[in-house]
């Protein structure tokens, strides 16, 4: 995601696994605003749904689910996101004084942004 390298040009960005599809994975490594984690995808039907497992290692240990989901809208294409996961103390800890969708909210819905113009050049289907 570029809004995520303009927030750490210096992002080490490495990719596992099968070129794509189930068991395809992404691991950042960055400043403390990027952190580091692995995302791994876990359930795939093209033109249906993704689903990811998060790994968060830094600036703190969490593991979540990402599901995207796909719906035809005449021409374009609803994208739902939804994000689950357990919240071990630490993490409520934090959640009492920081706001999730504050802090993550935004840089998913720029991304998603970003997505839907580069779907929109010229030669992109």
């Amino acid at each position: 995601m570029e809004s995520v390298g303009k927030t750490d040009p210096n992002m080490k960005v490495t990719y596992a696994g099968p070129v794509s599809g189930v068991g395809a994975n992404q691991s950042w490594a960055g400043n403390s605003e990027v952190g580091e984690g692995r995302a791994t995808i876990t359930e795939s039907r093209p033109g249906e749904s993704v689903k990811y497992k998060m790994e968060f290692f830094k600036p703190m240990s969490a593991t979540s689910e990402m599901d995207f989901t796909f719906k035809s809208q005449g021409n374009q294409t609803e994208v739902t996101v939804t994000i689950t996961g357990e919240k071990n103390f630490m993490t409520k800890a934090f959640c009492l004084f920081m706001s999730m969708d504050k802090m993550i909210g935004g840089k998913f819905e720029k991304a998603l942004a970003e997505l839907n113009e580069t779907l929109k050049a010229p030669g992109q289907k």
